[in-house]
């Protein structure tokens, strides 16, 4: 599982599930690096929200 994360300037972290072949499965590994994420974006002040998406 591909997950890549971007930031605007407005804020946003948006976090993309980039494996479209197989419809952006979550399993175990991709829970696990979500959570980073997810735990990354939390600890930062200058994060304002989160938008979660998948590719394809």
């Amino acid at each position: 599982m591909t997950i890549t994360t971007a930031r605007t300037d407005e804020g946003l972290v948006i976090i993309t599930l980039n494996e479209p072949a197989r419809r952006n499965p979550v399993g175990h590994a991709a829970r696990l690096d979500l959570l980073a994420q997810l735990v990354m974006a939390e600890a930062d002040d200058c994060v304002r929200g989160v938008v979660l998406t998948g590719a394809g």
